[in-house]
Parts: C-alpha cells; structure tokens; sequence
C-alpha cells in the first residue's frame, strides 16, 4: 500500500513538473527568429520560389512580452516593409506587454526589395510565430513604413 502511495505521489509530481516546465519553456523578450519559406510554408514555398527562394535564410526580429501565456493566446503585430535591423517603435514594447501582443518584422525588407518580397516576408510572419506561439487570430494587425502595410492588406 505505502509504495502504491509512493508511486502515485512520484507520478503527480513528475507531471506537474513536466507541466510547469513546459509552460516556461516559451522564450520572451526581443530575440531573432531565422528560418527559411520552406521551414514555415513546407512544399507551398516552391510557388514562391521566383520571389524569395524557397531555402533563403530569413532573419526576423520578434517582441515576446515576458508575461506571455499560451492559455490566453497573444495578438500579434506584424511590422511591414522594415529597414536592415529593425527594432519596435520606442514605447510599443510596453504596449504589447499591456495588450498581450507578439511583435515581429522581417529584417531587410525595406527599400532594395519588391513589393512582392515584402509582401511575402510580412504574409510569412504569422505562420512563423504560430510555429511556436498561441495566437489570437481575431487580434492580428499589419502595421509598417510607407505604403507596403496597406499593399498587404488589399
């Protein structure tokens, strides 16, 4: 009976560990996120392939508030058309902390890429985070420089 009860007691507490441990397991903060339209689009990327090579390496930089939950998915704000390195507008960190929100933008898609690359690297931000992340899919909002944010929407 004792080591039924051992037992029992060693197995609720490997699974709450287990639990906890894969709750905060989720990286926060500002970090890069690299991967390629194969990596995130799968067999879909070669028909993009004439635009961004479908094993290109893309860089993105992401804003994970360090609240971040899976239980109560995140927003997500997509920033188009960014310039080489590009950071969230000073204050919008603390606002995507507050609103619970992601915050992501491919690096080197400002000037010197087509319309269609930037179009593509901003479409391709929400599958990427969602590889890692719980989004929110009524809270995803496309903000950018110039008038490559209002391109992607139409």
């Amino acid at each position: 009976m004792l080591s039924s009860v051992i037992k029992y007691a060693t197995l609720l507490f490997l699974i709450t560990f287990s639990f906890s441990y894969a709750q905060s397991t989720y990286k926060t903060g500002e970090m890069i996120i690299s991967a390629s339209p194969e990596e995130i689009m799968g067999a879909d990327a070669m028909r993009f392939n004439s635009i961004i090579k479908k094993d290109a390496i893309i860089e993105w930089e992401v804003y994970v508030p360090e609240n971040y939950d899976p239980n109560r998915p995140a927003g997500l704000m997509v920033y188009a058309g960014a310039p080489q390195n590009v950071r969230a507008p000073f204050g919008w960190m603390s606002v995507m902390k507050d609103k619970n929100m992601i915050w992501v933008a491919a690096r080197k898609s400002g000037n010197g890429s087509s319309y269609k690359q930037k179009e593509l690297l901003t479409l391709m931000s929400a599958p990427l985070i969602e590889r890692d992340y719980k989004i929110d899919p009524n809270r995803v909002y496309i903000s950018g420089e110039g008038r490559i944010a209002s391109v992607v929407i139409m």
